[in-house]
């Protein structure tokens, strides 16, 4: 699995990649300033954060979603997760359906009743719905299908770069996704130029360190 350095201040994205080339960030989630810091301290172990990520689809339309955000609870009884996880563990990460979250690459969104619908993500800045005072949902254009041949199997590819904010809490965003085979979705971070200032962890003490000795 492709997994790059990253020192980290307070954004945080989600990072859906393709195959292991280097700097290939092929789409992200930024939910500004507002998210919980974490870094990646030495290029494997993530400091666990408290950001809870589903990628799935609603059962109601935009309108009802963006009239429920506000009351989440609610609105996850129309949510369907396909993958969740939570930001800074990359360990347990469940699959309600195989495909979105892990090495297989495709998803039967048919079968889940989605053929002429939209995926979204839906992020918040705890480990569960109920603890969450911010969240973010963006939405995806999704094609059926695409690159697949007359199927409609559809895999991370067949999502089109047009993603928009639906409900944005945790700060302007948006999800940009060009076609490509994409076998992994990953989480990940961007670094800031106050990134040593903004972790505000004892390990940022050492990456300091580490870049001087370098320069």
């Amino acid at each position: 699995m492709f997994i790059k350095r990253f020192i980290v201040g307070a954004t945080i994205v989600l990072t859906i990649v393709s195959k292991p080339v280097d700097s290939q960030a092929v789409a992200t989630l930024d939910w500004g300033a507002q998210g919980a810091v974490l870094t990646l301290a030495d290029g494997v172990t993530l400091v666990p954060a408290t950001n809870l990520v589903m990628m799935g689809y609603f059962t109601t339309n935009d309108a009802a979603i963006v009239s429920l955000a506000a009351t989440p609870l609610t609105l996850a009884s129309y949510f369907v997760p396909v993958g969740t996880s939570t930001i800074g563990t990359m360990a347990g990460i469940q699959y309600a359906y195989a495909g979105v979250w892990g090495d297989s690459v495709t998803t039967n969104f048919e079968a889940l009743g989605i053929t002429t619908s939209n995926v979204y993500v839906w992020a918040l800045n705890a480990t569960t719905i109920a603890s969450a005072s911010e969240e973010g949902i963006f939405k995806f254009a999704a094609t059926f299908p695409t690159e697949l041949a007359g199927t409609l199997v559809i895999d991370l590819s067949d999502l089109h770069s047009s993603g928009s904010v639906l409900w944005g809490n945790l700060g302007s965003g948006a999800i940009s996704t060009p076609y490509g085979d994409m076998p992994y979705v990953k989480l990940s971070v961007v670094p800031e130029p106050s990134a040593f200032a903004l972790v505000g962890l004892g390990l940022a003490g050492m990456l300091v360190l580490r870049r001087r000795r370098r320069s």
